[in-house]
């Protein structure tokens, strides 16, 4: 922004060089990028506003951050108008259908003005800034926004249909032609300015060519308003114009300079053009209020390393024009003005209280560091556990997003409307493929290995540990750390926030193809069994013991193992479908998996009891049983670890045959089981009475039999 220091002079008394002004907004955080001119007198300063200071986007606002740091008392226009016409039968129909996009917006009638070519000062000020002369209406609106920092408009009041004003969403297909001649295709996430028929300005950003100012205009409506300013930049953005009214707006303007501007700009077009004015109509029915602050004297010093006392603080925010009130000793509240919407938190007013101080009056000091024990948090240490485990598996840990492609996610919805529901959508996306909060974590390790096997990768095994993100419920008024969806935009509606629910999952995918070995003809390949070992292993590893396997069915995958615990489910094991896998072109088996982590960690055993291994040795029996094709070998395994008394130490599956000898609708499954006594050696006498039970029970309760030689 461009500030003459000619015209800075008529706003603050002060007695500094251009030079000295360059210091001193530097320092205080406001770049000064040039200064051009040869003398004092016709200098030009062009500041640098980052994007969280708004209200110095004027000559006002630079002469307010002047005077509180230098304490020169600033010097307010004159927005005074002497004669108000009080007919309220000439006054137009406002109406705002749309108050979360305008909160306030105000119009005041002007009649009988003359519009003429601006006397030369104004010109002259405009030009400082580059901003072309148009009429003297027009530039007294441009000069106020320099001046105030508060964007206006003008509209010939006898072109506006039916002199109705009415702040509404625009309609999809509505066809706009703005001042300039630049068309815009108007839709509805656009907030516009219309009469009884048609747009006349897109708010916030340019007016219409349906109502400009022109020589002819005699009557004129000067809007001052206050709108979103989300919504004026995605406007903006997606028409591609920017004007300066646009650069403010989107950045934050003051609502309570709505009439000031208004005032300001009425007083130079009743100077400069005549006429007479209406009183304003201002629509203002909740009041944008500034929040109060709590500031704490110790805390202002320990995070600036400094022993500034209650009377320094109470100064810089006075200077700062911030209400104080101290409510107790060191304990105060403040309140910023409406300009400073950019405060919000103490470490805000800490900041502003650092600027004033001066950064160089703060001394450079090395922190003290005391070592002490640093109590780890078990949960990570468990979580570095399983990492480890399966990087040592031959598994590359993958990092993604915590958002994924809603297409790919919608993949393993297994058309379950109730899914859908639970979808997290990212309001501002980075970009559409990654649009929404993940629910699994194997749509982003799927990507990750369609990458790799791209490259010419075919031996995969990646890992992942994240969080699955769903929707738990909708609270009223309520705020969260937690990811939140997108909230309602239509007016009157009550701000709810779907709150989410985050778990902790570890996921894997493993193709099933294995790197070729150079000396070995023969290429094995990954099954649906080399991952449940995998898993078992695991879980031994970290003291869970209490699970067993179920099969189970999905459509997105070919053969599915739910992991339980209980009726809890911790995860699965599975084949991905041919569906998904050539959707993503890739023609390999795909193998994963996935465990919820935090079931897991609650429910794990934190300590292992130490065995003594027997003097005496063990007794094998192997035992082969005809099942019916229907019956799990889980289910068998059960019955026996039940009715197997403490004697049975283990039992091992060794053989699952269907084929040559075995009756149709049968199978058959060979057990190894293993006993043992710490006390003695056992005899066949003391297993057979064990072992007949159990065949005894086999027939009543499977009608299970032994297997003929």
């Amino acid at each position: 922004m461009k500030i003459s220091y000619s015209c800075l002079k008529k706003y603050i008394d002060f007695n500094l060089s251009p030079q000295e002004i360059s210091n001193k907004l530097t320092l205080a955080g406001l770049e000064v990028e040039s200064m051009l001119g040869k003398n004092e007198s016709d200098a030009v300063l062009e500041v640098n506003i980052t994007p969280n200071r708004p209200d110095c986007l004027s000559l006002i606002g630079i002469a307010r951050e002047l005077s509180a740091l230098t304490g020169y008392s600033v010097k307010y226009p004159e927005d005074k108008i002497e004669k108000i016409k009080n007919d309220v039968r000439d006054l137009p129909s406002v109406t705002v259908l749309d108050r979360s996009w305008c909160p306030r917006y105000s119009a005041r009638l002007i009649q009988g003005i003359k519009v003429k070519p601006s006397p030369q000062w104004l010109i002259d000020k405009l030009e400082i800034v580059g901003i072309r002369s148009i009429n003297n209406i027009v530039d007294i609106t441009n000069f106020v926004l320099i001046e105030l920092g508060h964007p206006l408009h003008a509209f010939d009041y006898d072109l506006i249909g039916e002199k109705k004003i009415i702040v509404r969403r625009g309609i999809k297909g509505e066809k706009f032609q703005a001042l300039g001649d630049i068309p815009c295709d108007i839709d509805d996430s656009m907030l516009v300015i219309a009469d009884s028929s048609k747009p006349i300005a897109l708010a916030g950003i340019i007016g219409g060519k349906n109502t400009e100012v022109s020589e002819k205009t005699t009557n004129i409506l000067l809007e001052s308003a206050y709108f979103e300013p989300i919504q004026i930049r995605r406007s903006s953005k997606k028409l591609g114009i920017q004007t300066e009214s646009s650069y403010r707006f989107e950045r934050g303007a003051n609502p309570e300079s709505v009439l000031n501007a208004s005032n300001r700009a009425t007083v130079l077009i009743l100077e400069l053009a005549g006429g007479e004015a209406n009183q304003i109509i201002d629509i203002y029915p909740s009041v944008l209020d500034s929040r109060e602050i709590i500031l704490r004297l110790d805390k202002v010093n320990k995070i600036l390393g400094t022993n500034l006392s209650e009377g320094q603080i109470k100064n810089y925010m006075q200077n700062l024009g911030f209400s104080y009130l101290q409510k107790k000793i060191g304990h105060y509240k403040i309140k910023p003005p409406p300009f400073r919407r950019d405060i919000l938190r103490e470490i805000d007013l800490i900041e502003e209280i650092a600027r004033l101080h001066g950064y160089d009056d703060i001394k450079v000091e090395s922190p003290q560091y005391k070592i002490s024990k640093v109590n780890l948090n078990p949960f990570y240490s468990f979580i570095k556990k399983a990492k480890t485990y399966f990087q040592g598996k031959g598994f590359y840990e993958a990092i993604n997003y915590s958002f994924v492609n809603k297409e790919l996610q919608d993949a393993f919805q297994d058309n379950d409307k109730e899914f859908a529901k639970d979808d997290l959508l990212i309001q501002n996306p980075i970009s559409n493929e990654w649009g929404v909060m993940r629910k699994s974590l194997i749509p982003g390790l799927l990507s990750s290995t369609q990458i790799n096997i791209n490259k010419g990768i075919e031996d995969v095994q990646l890992f992942e540990v994240g969080r699955h993100y769903s929707s738990a419920k909708e609270e009223e008024n309520s705020s969260t750390k937690t990811a939140k969806a997108l909230p309602p935009e239509t007016s009157g509606r009550p701000n709810r926030k779907r709150m989410s629910k985050e778990v902790c999952f570890l996921a894997g995918i493993a193709t099933s193809k294995v790197k070729k070995e150079l000396w070995k003809k023969e290429i094995h390949e990954r099954d649906l069994f080399y991952l449940k070992g995998i898993i078992e292993i695991f879980l031994e590893n970290i003291g869970f013991k209490k699970y067993y396997f179920k099969r189970s069915f999905s459509p997105s995958f070919e053969n599915l193992i739910d992991l339980l615990a209980g009726e809890n489910q911790l995860g699965f094991i599975g084949c991905l479908s041919q569906r998904i896998t050539e959707k993503w072109g890739i023609k390999d088996r795909l193998l994963a998996f996935e465990i919820n982590l935090d079931m897991l960690y609650k429910n794990r055993e934190n300590s292992t009891m130490f065995q003594p291994i027997s003097k005496y040795p063990d007794l094998l029996r192997d035992l082969a049983i005809l099942v019916n094709r229907e019956i799990h070998a889980e289910e068998i395994e059960k019955f026996i670890r039940e009715n197997g008394t403490p004697l049975l130490k283990e039992i091992t599956l060794f053989d699952c045959y269907e084929g040559k000898s075995i009756p149709a609708g049968k199978k058959s499954l060979a057990y190894s089981l293993q006993f043992g006594d710490d006390k003695k050696t056992l005899r066949d006498e003391d297993v057979d009475p064990i072992f007949d039970n159990l065949l005894i029970g086999f027939a009543e309760k499977f009608d299970v039999h032994l297997r003929p030689e």
